[in-house]
């Protein structure tokens, strides 16, 4: 991603954003970290950020409400129970 130009990282960064929001802070970081490319985004101890699954809903169904409703990447939802 980072190799396909500023357009797509720009675009990128705007999913970043997303999930920032969903999780309600700085819990994401994009492709480009202090200007260089940033491969594998983890903390300062070098985890992947955890996330609940009402984030992930968030995300995925581009909804920032609580609960989120479908849409975005599942505009028909999910089936099943979310545990």
């Amino acid at each position: 991603m980072y190799q396909l130009g500023a357009a797509t990282r720009a675009a990128a960064q705007k999913i970043s954003d997303l999930r920032d929001a969903a999780a309600g802070g700085e819990m994401d970081q994009g492709v480009v970290l202090n200007g260089m490319a940033n491969l594998v985004p983890t903390d300062a101890n070098g985890l992947a950020f955890g996330r609940t699954a009402q984030q992930i809903l968030q995300i995925v169904y581009l909804d920032l409400s609580a609960p989120p409703t479908p849409g975005g990447f599942f505009p028909n939802g999910l089936n099943g129970t979310i545990r």
